[in-house]
This record gives structure tokens, C-alpha cells and sequence, in this order.
């Protein structure tokens, strides 16, 4: 493939051409998985996401997703890992602790 070939061709060519193949929904899906139980918890930064995404994509011979697809894939996994983070935290509190959360969220809110 020539040079002004590979700036025209298709992002399947270019895929294809890398010897990588797209992904699908399964493997995107592995990809939300391992971002919540591995990546989400260590809090990095919106970069660093992107980076771990591709570099995940690379490691499984995958194509990168297109910018726009990839952050709505990234938001879609931090949506999803946020509740889990909550609960998880709510069942480490004890009775006591809740109790107190409560009054005090019930405090603030009456300032407002």
C-alpha cells in the first residue's frame, strides 16, 4: 500500500492492513469489565483512560475504536462502575455509621 493509498483508505483497511480486526460487542464488553475491575478503582485521570483503552485494544489485536465511539465507551464504564463503587462502600458501613450519614445528609439539606 502506498502512502496516499494508506491516508485514503478505509479505517477496515488500515485494520486489516495493521492486522488487526474490528472489535465486537463481546470484546467490548471484555473491555468495560476489565476497566471496572482493574483500571476505574486506581482513579486515573480521562488521559490515561484513553491510553489504557488503546493500549487494550492493541494487546488483543483489536482496532482502536474511532475517538468519539472510545469516550462513549469510557463514559458508559465509568456509569456503570460508579454505582458498584457506592454500594460496595454502603456494605462496608455499618448500621451506625449509615445512621449517621443519613442525619447528616438531612442536616445539610435543610440549609439549603
Amino acid at each position: 500500500m502506498t502512502g496516499a493509498e494508506h491516508r485514503t483508505a478505509t479505517p477496515k483497511a488500515n485494520s486489516e492492513f495493521f492486522g488487526a480486526t474490528p472489535p465486537i460487542r463481546r470484546e467490548l464488553q471484555r473491555l468495560r469489565t476489565w476497566l471496572a475491575a482493574e483500571v476505574l478503582a486506581l482513579n486515573a485521570t480521562s488521559e490515561r483512560l484513553r491510553e489504557l483503552a488503546i493500549e487494550w485494544f492493541v494487546k488483543q489485536s483489536l482496532a482502536p475504536l474511532d475517538p468519539t465511539a472510545r469516550e462513549q465507551l469510557l463514559r458508559s464504564a465509568i456509569n456503570a462502575f460508579e454505582p458498584e463503587l457506592f454500594q460496595s462502600i454502603a456494605n462496608l458501613l455499618s448500621a451506625e455509621s449509615k445512621a449517621s450519614i443519613d442525619t447528616l445528609s438531612k442536616v445539610e439539606g435543610h440549609r439549603q
